[in-house]
């Protein structure tokens, strides 16, 4: 029997990012059909590099 084990990447550093959990679930709830970097940078005037920063953390 296999099982799949989960690995939980533990954060060492704090985020450089300016986006923020709070803002990415503000956009996931107000934008619903537009989820992309590019469209939450644009709605929020934050750069598409900070969103792409905040997603892969």
């Amino acid at each position: 029997m296999l099982y799949k084990v989960s690995v939980i990447r533990r954060i060492k550093h704090a985020s450089t990012a300016t986006c923020t959990l709070p803002i990415y679930m503000g956009f996931l709830m107000t934008e619903p059909n537009s989820i992309s970097c590019t469209q939450l940078a644009e709605t929020y005037n934050i750069s598409h590099d900070s969103v792409n920063r905040f997603l892969e953390r």
